[in-house]
């Protein structure tokens, strides 16, 4: 079954930068119809003086048509911040006011507890994310993580969308089974993909069994074990007459 309309607003193209400038370059060239703004590589300046010049970028890319999610990825799950929780909420909070489409927030970090309620209540979109990297996750395993995120959403009575994204660690294709099992099975408001070992049928397939959109490289190289850039996503569905 081939996707609907462009195939490239299936896929977020991740931008990564040392420098705003940089950074802004490389997300007003992307391809992707959606681009995520991963802030936790900015040095010059860093996240925390970067905020308003980040929120301009959001708004610019927002008057050209694409979708944006803002990013500051922990250490801990495969980013580079390793600053307070505390001043990750200040960061994202401030880049929030530009009105991106998501914010992507750790499961379980305190900066969720901050960040979540207050996007989702002023109607930014929510990316509940969790990357585990010490092996595969089950089915269940990951339905629940998108069933406690539908509800955490809901007891809120906010008006921003609210996605659960997981990614795991896997070695072959069997672990791979799981992430595609979940997304059936959840459509609409579920991203789950296994990442390393040569493992890319999940990611590719996302959108076909339901995920709002995958994820691939537009600037910075890949930011996950494997991770394909979006025009080799691109590439690879229409040679198989998906796109």
């Amino acid at each position: 079954m081939a996707l609907e309309g462009d195939p490239y607003m299936r896929v977020c193209g991740v931008v990564s930068a040392g420098s705003v400038e940089e950074l802004a370059e490389a997300a007003l060239k992307a391809r992707a119809g959606i681009v995520e703004l991963r802030i936790d590589r900015l040095r010059d300046p860093p996240p925390e003086e970067a905020a308003g010049d980040v929120g301009s970028l959001v708004g610019e890319l927002r008057r050209r048509g694409k979708r944006v999610v803002v990013t500051l990825r922990d250490a801990r799950e495969g980013g580079y911040y390793r600053g307070s929780q505390e001043e990750k909420a200040r960061i994202l909070l401030k880049i929030a006011e530009y009105g991106p489409d998501y914010l992507d927030v750790e499961v379980g970090s305190d900066s969720f507890d901050a960040v979540a309620p207050a996007a989702l209540t002023t109607g930014v979109g929510l990316i509940a994310s969790l990357h585990h990297f010490k092996g595969p996750l089950t089915t269940r395993q990951i339905v629940e993580v998108a069933l406690w995120v539908d509800g955490y959403a809901e007891r809120l009575e906010g008006s921003g969308l609210a996605v659960a994204k997981v990614v795991y660690s896997c070695s072959a294709l069997a672990d791979e089974l799981h992430a595609m099992q979940a997304v059936a099975l959840h459509p609409g408001s579920l991203i789950s993909f296994a990442v390393g070992g040569g493992c890319i049928l999940s990611r590719l397939a996302a959108p076909f069994l339901g995920a709002p959109f995958t994820y691939a490289h537009e600037h910075g190289g890949p930011t996950a074990p494997g991770q394909p850039s979006v025009e080799e996503v691109i590439e690879l569905w229409r040679r198989l007459g998906l796109a």
